[in-house]
């Protein structure tokens, strides 16, 4: 082989390797942008579940709240009825 047909052939891989990674580097960035739109979709889903499993856990915590209250006063008043009678 000749110097030129070496230098040829050198080329003509350094193209080929070139356009080998530019599509490896195209397949790579669309493949990543795949994926994080994904993540960011399911991200943005898991956190309105979230978001309204709070909200229903704080107002089901409210009513049980309040009930506790109610329960608690009316046993505080059926026992100072209790102790006004005893005394």
């Amino acid at each position: 082989m000749t110097t030129k047909n070496i230098t040829k052939t050198i080329e003509k891989t350094v193209k080929n390797v070139s356009k080998t990674s530019s599509k490896l580097n195209d397949f790579a960035l669309k493949s990543t942008e795949k994926t994080l739109r994904g993540v960011l979709d399911n991200a943005d889903k898991m956190q309105g579940f979230t978001n309204k499993a709070i909200k229903n856990g704080l107002n089901f915590s409210a009513v049980k709240q309040d009930e506790i209250f109610n329960t608690l006063d009316s046993v505080k008043g059926k026992v100072l009825k209790g102790l006004k009678k005893n005394k």
